[in-house]
Formats: C-alpha cells, structure tokens, sequence
C-alpha cells in the first residue's frame, strides 16, 4: 500500500527543497560506493552541488571551503574500510575545527 503522509509534511518539503534550490549548498559526501551515485543525484535533483572527496590530501580544504560557503558535511557508514574511515575521522576533525 501507500504510505500516508501527514497534511503538513508535503509544504514543509516544498519549503525545504525551495530552500535547498535557493542556496544551492555545497555538500562534501563520505559516502560508500554503493551510494555514491544516488547520493549524489538526489543532491542535484534538491538543487544542492555534490562533492565526493575521499583523498586524505584534499579533506581539510574540502571542509574548509564547505565551511566557508555555508555548505554541509555528509558522512555515511556504510560499506566501510581502513581508507575510508580515516577519510571520515579527517572530514570529522576539520568540522570539529571550524
């Protein structure tokens, strides 16, 4: 079946979305490759700029400039190993900085 969605939840995602689409966010995603692509579409369909920086070397940067440009941070867990948590330890980090 369906799922019922409660009256106000469709206007408060309208206003949401339309929020995301008038800032046009950068959002640096840690995600696991599995993911990676829909995390990615689903940004841009929002109106947001998806960024899947990885490399230890560009983390901080990275982080910085979404800090800079009010952007966001995504982490996600999912498939998870040796390289990729210590890119989300570096990405947690430099959030944690500024």
């Amino acid at each position: 079946g369906r799922v019922k969605i409660e009256p106000g939840t469709k206007a408060q995602l309208r206003e949401i979305v339309s929020a995301v689409k008038m800032k046009s966010p950068l959002v640096h995603c840690l995600t696991n490759f599995v993911s990676m692509d829909i995390m990615a579409n689903g940004l841009l369909a929002a109106g947001a700029s998806p960024v899947m920086i990885h490399s230890l070397d560009e983390i901080n940067q990275c982080v910085l400039f979404c800090a800079k440009t009010k952007g966001a941070v995504s982490i996600n867990l999912g498939t998870i190993d040796a390289n990729r948590m210590a890119s989300c330890k570096r990405a947690v980090e430099a959030c944690v900085e500024r």
